[in-house]
C-alpha cells in the first residue's frame, strides 16, 4: 500500500500525472502548437494546485505537515546511575508536534516521524565519565524502553580544577520512529557521576555606556563583562548589524573601538554580544511519512 506524507480526513489531494504529448506533425501547424501549450497549461496547473495544498497548515480543516524544534535554556543534572528525562522549556517552532509535562514529544497525527536531538555536556570530575542516552516511547508509567536506542558518550575529564576547566563535548543523532496519534517519545539520559550536567551556557557579552561617530565608538563607563572585537553592538539608535572590528585605545573596558558601519549614535547604554547562549539540549520533531492504514 501506498503511503502519502500529508494526511487529511476529508479532503482529497489533486492527482497528477504526466500528460501524453501529441507526436509533431510534419509540417508546422497553430492547432499543434496550441494543444500542445493547453495539454502542458492544464498539467502545470494541476502542480501548481498540488503545492498550493501542501503548503496549507491549518492543522483538522486542511492539510499539514507536523514538526515541532524545542529547547531548554537550564542547565540539567542528576543523581549517578538513576535514569533522568530530558527537558524543554522553550518552544522554538511547532505545528501538531508539542511538550507535555517538560519531557514528552507529543505528536498529534499518526505517522513515522525523524527526531534528532543534541546535547552539550559538562564533566566537572578529573576521571571520563560515560553517558548513556536513549528513547522512551509512549506506555504505562514513564514509558517503555525501546530496543536498540540507547547510544554511549564519553565525556571527557576537566583540564583543572579551575571554573571552566571542566570537559565539554556536544553530542546528538537521530532516530526514526512510529507513533500513533496523542503517543509520545522521551529521552532518558545517565551518567555513573552527579559532576556530569547538560550544561547552559550564558552569552558572552558586555553593558557599557558609548557613543560612535563614524567608525569609532567610545566607552566611558562599563556596567559588567568585557568587550570584545567581534562582538556585535545593540542599543537605541545602533546600525543593525554594528560589529567591533579592531581596539583602538580600549581592550576590554573604558576606551575606544572600531565598528564596521559608519553612524552617528549619542551617548547611550549599549550592549555588545561576543558569543550567544547556548541551550544544554535540543531536539526536532520532523513528519517522515503517514502510518499504513
Amino acid at each position: 500500500m501506498t503511503t502519502s506524507i500529508v494526511v487529511s480526513d476529508s479532503i482529497s489531494l489533486t492527482k497528477t500525472k504526466a500528460p501524453a504529448l501529441p507526436l509533431a506533425p510534419v509540417e508546422y501547424t497553430q492547432k499543434y502548437q496550441d494543444d500542445f501549450a493547453n495539454i502542458l497549461r492544464l498539467y502545470f496547473n494541476n502542480i501548481d494546485n498540488l503545492a498550493g495544498q501542501l503548503a496549507l497548515s491549518t492543522a483538522g480543516s486542511g492539510f499539514y505537515v507536523p514538526y515541532g524544534a524545542f529547547q531548554d535554556s537550564t542547565t540539567q543534572t542528576l543523581v549517578a546511575n538513576v535514569p533522568t528525562t530530558m527537558k524543554f522549556d522553550t518552544v522554538d517552532y511547532a505545528e501538531g508536534v508539542s511538550i507535555v509535562s517538560n519531557s514528552r514529544i507529543t505528536v498529534t497525527t499518526a505517522g513515522m516521524y525523524n527526531l534528532q536531538w543534541s546535547g552539550q555536556f559538562q564533566n566537572a570530575d578529573n576521571q571520563i565519565h560515560n553517558i548513556s542516552v536513549w528513547l522512551r516511547k509512549d506506555g504505562v508509567g514513564p514509558g517503555v524502553n525501546i530496543a536498540g536506542s540507547r547510544g554511549v558518550i564519553a565525556c571527557p575529564r576537566n583540564k583543572s580544577a579551575t571554573p571552566g576547566d571542566e570537559g565539554i563535548t556536544i553530542q546528538g543523532w537521530n532516530y526514526f520512529i512510529e507513533l500513533q496519534a496523542n503517543e509520545f517519545v522521551e529521552l532518558w539520559w545517565t551518567t555513573d557521576s552527579a559532576l556530569v550536567t547538560l550544561k547552559a551556557f550564558p552569552a558572552d557579552f558586555a553593558v557599557f555606556t558609548g557613543s560612535i561617530s563614524g567608525t569609532t565608538l567610545t566607552v566611558t563607563a562599563v556596567t559588567s563583562g568585557t568587550i570584545k572585537v567581534g562582538s556585535d553592538v545593540t542599543g537605541t539608535g545602533v546600525f543593525i548589524p554594528t560589529y567591533i572590528t579592531a581596539f583602538g585605545t580600549g581592550t576590554g573596558g573604558i576606551g575606544t573601538y572600531i565598528v564596521d558601519a559608519s553612524q552617528t549614535v549619542g551617548s547611550t547604554s549599549l550592549t555588545s554580544t561576543y558569543t550567544p547562549s547556548t541551550a544544554s539540549v535540543v531536539a526536532t520533531m520532523t513528519f517522515v511519512s503517514a502510518l499504513p492504514a
